[in-house]
């Protein structure tokens, strides 16, 4: 009887469009409040533009009303959560329809961080609708707990109160896009094509919007914006938008300039020298102006590089044959012209001092000439300086000390001190013994 009855409704009110359940629901002649659906939906999650549909949302009411009332039960599937995001503005609205009593009041509790129902105090709303508000802090699932009341502030009344349990899924911020590479300016001639990218990092998934002279280009979502065939309109400033969830960048101006004649290349910022060390990575790169497209061939002591063809050139670890003159050849349909050169120096990697020759002991009479003579490697080449007793002497700097007429005062122990940016090393003390005869000697000559 019922379900002929249904089915009846059904073809009169179809133009309320009005689902099997929501029919179902009206038909319950049930002393009980329901929480039922408006013609188009209890929860909507205006942030998001979710909007969860009446026969899911009456048929999960009438799970739990219906059974009180001794009607049939119905079984649905748990409904999907609404989706929020931390520091994204969240917004939902529910209210408690198609009861045989009006209802007075909610209690809501498990909100997630952030989020408030307006009007509410310690969790008790009075009045026939609500709504949930505010801004997620904290990533998590929430489920939500309202119940409905007859009465103000929680009153059972006569017909009692229905529980509904929703549930939240706030997720991550996430990280807003960074540009990492600019779209390029380009000049053309009429009927030539222009192509303009941009790489970007961000999660989550990106989106992009190009723009002319600020406006938006319709059609034009991707990282690359191309323009097939340009004409003199074409010219202008363009910038792309890059947007997530989280928030949204502009690129810096790339400038298209249509040309009515072809330009040739000029280069505006040639590559510069370098010196590196056995290992490290070298990069060369030149910018240049002229009509698209431009061909680049880079080159090292006059002869071209295989493969390098693109505005920089690179070496990921020098070693000593990679020293020399590199240039590049760059070229279009009018001219070409090579840039000057950037010479590569590749030093050996660096190293500490080693102290390859020690000073010597030396025993010599007063008056005479003594040299302590030392040697270090290292790289760089390493600089000396000479001590006497530990201290050092002014002006010995080299890899050899020499003492010009010798006196008593000058016997004691010599060392030098190899150094260098990567370190120092110290040589073996070397003794000098200076004998000095005493004032009244008497030198016996002897003739046979």
């Amino acid at each position: 009887m019922t379900n002929s009855l249904t089915l009846r409704l059904s073809r009169r009110l179809g133009k309320l469009q009005l689902s099997g359940f929501m029919l179902i629901a009206l038909l319950q002649r049930t002393p009980v409040l329901r929480l039922l659906a408006s013609a188009e939906s209890v929860w909507v999650g205006s942030s998001f533009g979710q909007v969860l549909k009446t026969s899911v949302v009456v048929a999960s009411m009438l799970g739990a009303v219906d059974t009180l009332a001794g009607a049939t039960e119905f079984v649905a599937n748990p409904m999907g959560p609404a989706d929020a995001t931390v520091g994204t503005p969240f917004s939902a609205v529910f209210a408690y329809l198609g009861g045989a009593a009006t209802v007075g009041s909610y209690s809501i509790t498990g909100l997630p961080p952030g989020l408030s129902v307006p009007g509410s105090v310690n969790g008790t709303l009075n009045g026939t609708s609500g709504s949930i508000t505010g801004t997620p802090t904290l990533a998590g699932e929430y489920d939500v707990s309202i119940s409905a009341y007859d009465d103000p502030n929680l009153g059972l009344g006569k017909y009692g109160s229905v529980a509904f349990v929703y549930t939240i899924m706030v997720s991550d911020a996430g990280v807003g896009p960074a540009i990492t590479s600019q779209p390029a300016s380009l000049t053309v001639t009429p009927g030539q094509s222009a192509v303009f990218s941009v790489s970007a990092t961000g999660d989550p998934t990106l989106t992009y919007q190009w723009r002319k002279d600020g406006a938006p280009i319709n059609g034009a979502v991707g990282s690359t914006y191309t323009i097939p065939s340009t004409v003199s309109g074409d010219a202008g400033t363009y910038t792309v938008v890059v947007t997530n969830p989280v928030t949204s960048v502009s690129s810096s101006g790339a400038i298209l300039t249509v040309t009515s004649s072809q330009v040739s290349p000029a280069i505006t910022s040639p590559p510069a020298s370098q010196t590196v060390m056995v290992g490290q990575p070298v990069l060369f790169s030149v910018t240049a102006d002229g009509t698209a497209p431009l061909a680049f061939q880079w080159r090292k002591n006059g002869s071209d590089l295989a493969g390098a063809t693109s505005a920089t050139y690179t070496i990921a670890a020098a070693v000593s044959g990679d020293a020399g003159t590199y240039t590049v050849f760059v070229s279009n349909s009018v001219s070409s012209v090579t840039s000057n050169g950037a010479i590569l120096t590749v030093n050996a990697a660096s190293a500490a001092p080693i102290i390859t020759t020690q000073p010597l002991n030396q025993t010599v009479n007063a008056g005479a000439t003594v040299t302590f003579i030392a040697a270090a490697t290292g790289n760089p080449a390493p600089n000396y300086q000479w001590q006497k007793n530990g201290v050092d002497i002014p002006g010995a700097t080299s890899s050899s000390y020499t003492i010009n007429g010798v006196t008593g005062n000058d016997s004691s122990n010599y060392k030098v001190i190899a150094t260098n940016a990567a370190g120092s090393a110290t040589s073996n003390p070397a003794l000098l013994l200076v004998i000095v005869p005493p004032s009244n000697a008497v030198i016996a000559i002897t003739v046979e």
